[in-house]
């Protein structure tokens, strides 16, 4: 198990094939950060939250202003009023004119279509937020898993290499010991039976590697070997992932 693994930390065996990489956080927030089902998720959310706005806006009351400007001559008689002065004299005066208009509208009932609108649009943006919640969520759980199967799958093989190792030094030995007499050729078989079963378990551990890596590498959008893990065991295994 992890305790075992990380007991053993002083072993070479025990270490992954990287001295440093990226830690399990990190690799969290790059598959997120370029993972192309969270950008569309998260397009989706600003879309419906725009189109609640928009459908609360008609609730809202709305304001209009308009106007216009021109000119206005205004004639005007000196003595108009006085029927007895035969000489009426007249001036002219130029004025502009700014005519304002605010008009205030708001519609209070439209057979419930409004307040069905909104209703609609909310469940809607309700919805997209659950489905970038789950979409992030099983991303997380996915890198989580590839991480360490990455870090877990590059020990297996190197306990395999070093079995491997070890069965054909046992063999070798064994084949000697027959040679003179001290070993039996079922002894040979026996062992030798055993070097194909770590080379079979070998080529298994590699392919198994060779897979994590991959589906690592597509979560993270990258194939640059920076990005590789390296922590055995990280505090995320106590981690509350409800707390942000």
């Amino acid at each position: 198990n992890t305790t075992q693994i990380v007991s053993l930390k002083q072993d070479p065996l025990f270490h992954a094939q990287r001295a440093n990489g990226i830690s399990i956080y990190d690799a969290i927030q790059r598959a997120i950060a370029h993972s192309p089902k969270i950008k569309a998720a998260n397009e989706t959310v600003i879309q419906q939250n725009q189109k609640f706005t928009e459908a609360k806006s008609y609730h809202l009351p709305t304001v209009t202003l308009t106007g216009d400007t021109g000119r206005e001559i205004r004639q005007i008689k000196t003595d108009d009023s006085n029927p007895d002065v035969l000489a009426v004299t007249t001036s002219k005066s130029t004025y502009k004119k700014v005519d304002v208009y605010l008009a205030i509208n708001e519609n209070l009932w439209a057979g419930g279509s409004i307040e069905n609108s909104v209703d609609e649009k909310d469940a809607q943006l309700k919805a997209s937020l659950f489905a970038y919640r789950d979409k992030l969520e099983t991303l997380v759980i996915d890198v989580v898993n590839v991480y360490f199967n990455v870090v877990y799958s590059e020990i297996a093989l190197k306990i395999s290499q070093k079995n491997m190792k070890s069965y054909k030094k046992i063999l070798k030995i064994v084949t000697i010991k027959e040679k003179n007499g001290a070993a039996t050729t079922g002894d040979v078989n026996f062992i030798r039976a055993n070097v194909d079963n770590a080379e079979t378990e070998l080529i298994q551990r590699k392919k198994t590697l060779s897979d994590a890596k991959a589906n690592y590498e597509y979560l993270l959008q990258t194939t640059n070997k920076e990005y590789l893990p390296y922590e055995v065991k990280s505090p995320l295994y106590s981690a509350d992932l409800n707390t942000s």
